[in-house]
């Protein structure tokens, strides 16, 4: 058993997890904010956004092991500023673990060593997310009949998720296919706008807005849906994207991050170019005629490498080689 520190710059839902996973570890954790890491009691110092809580953390000159987030080698890092800061701090970490092949290129090329970079996919309850009958009477109260094809989105309504670009590819794709109903579930700052351009669409008659979901609710909607839909401007291993498919349904999702590692033939689903409104119309108009076929397959994909109690082992596994390097 180490005594750990756990440095980020959010206390969210991703944070509980990680703590959570090292204290399953046996491990003790202290939980720190960016201003509040020090070095005294910590054997290791685990911490991301590389951007800014790494740097912060490596600055104590404590043992770090850095975590990469998505957005910040993605997005953040863009800004050569932060581009630097995160390279001097990944050069001088005892690991670096990332969630996809595409951050583990990024991590390198900042000068982290490829040796000490571990991946492993953040993975969900398979054992949750399955397959099965939508509850009874959840698409009929909602106003959809059994030939409307479903296009279900998760994400929260903030800027990272381009949920406007949702609503207009559905818009532009329900002219080939006008089947089509965009159920977006999630709340967010972006909602004054959002409601405003489903009104302007004229898509409020083939529009559901449940609001945000808990993990049940994702569930009974994933079993309602035909497709999933994304169109973040920046993803690690989507856990949406997984939940989606291990529930067995087709995804259209942006050709970034961690995304084509997942969907990366016509069984999982389509990509298309970020931004793009018409190409993520063709996709979902593609995926939506072809079928309610391989759900199996999609599935068995996320069982082989989405399973969270085996990719949290290899987490712990990251930890303790950082802590071998520290020692």
């Amino acid at each position: 058993m180490a005594r750990l520190t756990y440095v980020s710059r959010s206390r969210g839902a991703h944070d509980e997890r990680f703590v959570a996973a090292l204290r399953h570890g046996g491990h003790r954790v202290a939980v720190a904010g960016l201003d509040e890491v020090t070095p005294e009691g910590a054997d290791l110092i685990v911490a991301g956004p590389l951007t800014d809580a790494t740097p912060a953390a490596v600055a104590t000159g404590a043992p770090v092991l850095g975590i990469a987030w998505g957005f910040d080698v993605l997005v953040e890092a863009r800004d050569p500023a932060l581009r630097d800061r995160a390279a001097a701090a990944v050069t001088a970490c005892a690991g670096v673990h990332v969630d996809c092949e595409a951050l583990r290129r990024e991590v390198v090329a900042l000068g982290a060593d490829p040796a000490g970079v571990s991946i492993a996919p953040w993975g969900i309850d398979t054992d949750f997310f399955t397959p099965g009958p939508a509850p009874e009477g959840l698409r009929e109260r909602h106003g959809l009949g059994p030939d409307d094809v479903v296009v279900l989105s998760t994400r929260s309504w903030e800027e990272l998720y381009a949920v406007p670009l949702v609503i207009e590819g559905v818009a532009r794709a329900r002219d080939a296919d006008p089947r089509l109903r965009l159920v977006l579930a999630g709340e967010g700052s972006l909602a004054d706008t959002i409601r405003d351009q489903i009104d302007t669409r004229g898509l409020a008659p083939v529009t559901v807005t449940p609001g945000r979901l808990d993990p049940a609710g994702v569930r009974d909607w994933l079993r309602a849906a035909d497709v999933y839909v994304g169109a973040a401007t920046s993803d690690g291993t989507s856990l949406s994207l997984l939940e989606a498919l291990a529930c067995g349904v087709p995804a259209v999702v942006p050709d970034l991050g961690g995304n084509p590692e997942w969907v990366d033939g016509v069984v999982a689903g389509r990509t298309y170019p970020p931004g793009d409104a018409g190409a993520l119309a063709a996709a979902l108009t593609a995926v939506a005629g072809s079928g309610a076929g391989g759900a199996t397959e999609r599935r068995a994909e996320v069982l082989a490498r989405g399973h969270w109690p085996t990719n949290r082992r290899l987490f712990l596994d990251a930890v303790d080689r950082a802590l071998a390097v520290a020692r």
